[in-house]
């Protein structure tokens, strides 16, 4: 790439990592034949938020001048089985003072959960960032700390999360068409229907309009299009509805 093409390159990752669109970004780096410094950091960001670390730390164990942070290397020889070096990694770096108490505790407890319980950890950090966001959800053990950045959705959009916090996580990527609007309502449509207020009268709207739909009843689509616009409209989801259901609905009006 030349200059120019690069650094379109790098602002286009930017900005599909900022809007959790993962995926998109990920393909777009392991596409390249070469990865330098720079989009291996960008691939560090993503592969933090989404979990998928194997492949990284495979490639920093080949070329080790990728990456600096110390924090990354601690994590890739703990995923490539090498425990021994990861805690005297940490153990040598901490005595230097080149990592914070915060990320220090996260990584022992990400090592060994029995050295630091859980109550001694602080969850909630100024320079949070998306590998502070892996250490705390890589245990089920651990509290998700909260983030209104959409990127930090992903991983809680593809966990095994309660679903209502699937479903906010999809409803925020989806707005940012991070994901593929039917995704979300795919959600709506195969979870059984455990609740009445919040996210519950948004899946109930879409599963009665799709029961009408398939009835071919004018009246009946009608009143479930008029409730299902309305709770779409409170969620700030109406546009991705009106995509959704365009096809379906234009034999009816």
């Amino acid at each position: 790439l030349n200059q120019q093409g690069r650094l379109y390159l790098l602002a286009k990752l930017d900005k599909l990592i900022e809007i959790g669109a993962l995926d998109e970004a990920e393909t777009t780096i392991l596409q390249i034949p070469k990865i330098d410094s720079d989009l291996f950091e960008r691939w560090t960001r993503i592969a933090f938020l989404t979990g998928r670390i194997a492949q990284l730390c495979t490639e920093l164990r080949d070329n080790s001048g990728l990456s600096k942070d110390l924090s990354v290397r601690i994590i890739c020889l703990m995923k490539l089985n090498d425990w021994d070096a990861a805690a005297l990694t940490l153990a040598t770096a901490y005595s230097l003072e080149m990592i914070v108490q915060n990320r220090a505790d996260l990584l022992i407890h990400y090592l060994d959960p029995k050295l630091i319980p859980k109550n001694q950890l602080a969850l909630t950090t100024n320079a949070f960032d998306e590998i502070d966001h892996f250490l705390i959800n890589s245990n089920a053990n651990i509290s998700s700390t909260a983030s209104d950045q959409v990127r930090y959705q992903y991983m809680i959009y593809k966990s095994n999360s309660s679903l209502e916090n699937t479903i906010n996580a999809a409803e925020k990527l989806a707005i940012k068409k991070s994901i593929n609007v039917s995704s979300l309502f795919d959600i709506y449509r195969n979870n059984y229907i455990a609740g009445s207020i919040g996210f519950w009268q948004r899946m109930i709207a879409v599963k009665n309009l799709d029961m009408t739909l398939k009835r071919n009843n004018h009246k009946a689509v009608s009143i479930a299009l008029n409730k299902a616009i309305e709770e779409m409209h409170s969620a700030n989801l109406l546009f991705l509805f009106a995509g959704e259901y365009a096809d379906k609905l234009s034999k009816f009006f």
